[in-house]
């Protein structure tokens, strides 16, 4: 197998022609319950929810609970993204972890 080395394009350049870059086919509700992952079926069914609401057919009172729904559900997709990048990142570091125990004398009490 041959290596491949990556370069930046030049300005005017166009990329080598080669493999088309892989479309990424979103999941149904169904398919994502059935992963298990929490965020995968969030992002499934924010697709489905974006559709319903892109349908001129909603009804009103539909329309806007679809709406509040998108909403929240972007909300907690946002969160499971923090958390997942808080993860990645070294927590902060703490004057208190660095300090070192006093030593403790019964007789000052």
């Amino acid at each position: 197998m041959t290596e491949r080395k990556l370069r930046a394009v030049k300005a005017g350049e166009k990329a080598p022609a080669g493999r088309a870059p892989r479309k990424v086919t979103p999941k149904s509700v169904a398919a994502a319950a059935r992963s298990g992952s929490r965020r995968q079926l969030l992002v499934a069914l924010r697709n489905r929810i974006a559709e319903a609401i892109d349908d001129p057919k909603t009804a009103g009172p539909a329309f806007a609970a679809l709406v509040k729904q998108q909403r929240d559900i972007a909300v907690e997709i946002e969160a499971i993204d923090a958390a997942a990048k808080a993860k990645g990142a070294k927590p902060p570091k703490s004057v208190i972890a660095d300090t070192p125990d006093e030593a403790w004398d019964e007789s000052m009490i």
